[in-house]
């Protein structure tokens, strides 16, 4: 990954490390960059700006950047991180289930495990 290599700092390495390059389109007046943010904060067009200048002066090419959101219509970062709870739930019952310890004490004790009762550790998450 070429970012690594540019030692980026502060909100224009945040910018890059949270962006998907969707396409790039390269043209005589320089290259034009189509990038996609799920952190519409990052889309600010100062940020933007800053990332542009940054890549244009250490490319010595004119770089534009341009920006979209990742979210779908209808979804927000509410229900994007409530899905993500959802399936660290799922995952975290399932690792449970399939302990023998566990099963021995939901039979005993004629038990059930919840989803919303589950959490991964953050190792378990990764």
């Amino acid at each position: 990954m070429f970012i690594k290599k540019l030692e980026l700092k502060g909100l224009v390495k945040q910018f890059f490390w949270q962006a998907e390059l969707l396409k790039i389109v390269h043209n005589n007046n320089g290259s034009i960059l189509l990038l996609a943010l799920d952190n519409l904060f990052f889309s600010d067009n100062g940020i933007r700006k800053k990332a542009e200048d940054f890549l244009s002066n250490r490319l010595n090419r004119r770089i534009e950047i341009k920006v979209e959101s990742k979210l779908d219509k209808g979804e927000t970062l509410a229900k994007i991180e409530g899905d993500i709870e959802k399936k660290s739930n799922l995952k975290a019952s399932k690792i449970i289930k399939e302990s023998k310890v566990v099963k021995e004490f939901l039979e005993k004790f004629d038990a059930k495990i919840t989803i919303d009762s589950t959490k991964l550790n953050k190792k378990e998450r990764n």
